[in-house]
């Protein structure tokens, strides 16, 4: 079982679009590591509190991990 690299950069969202129910896959365009997808889990419930945050062009300060190989 490999680490995990935790990244935190800001941005700019460029793309959303929807995966599943409850989930986002969202393009976002960072000062340090370039144009970024992530999977934002969640964010499409009722009660998610992020769900508006991760809309295209809002500035965003974002906290993600990269998974698998890299």
């Amino acid at each position: 079982m490999g680490r995990m690299s935790l990244f935190r950069d800001d941005g700019i969202v460029l793309r959303t679009q929807k995966l599943g129910e409850a989930d986002r896959i969202i393009t976002i365009l960072t000062r340090g590591h370039g144009r970024v997808r992530a999977v934002a889990r969640g964010v499409r419930r009722t009660k998610s509190k992020f769900g508006a945050r991760l809309e295209p062009f809002s500035h965003v300060d974002v906290q993600f991990f990269a998974r698998g190989a890299s």
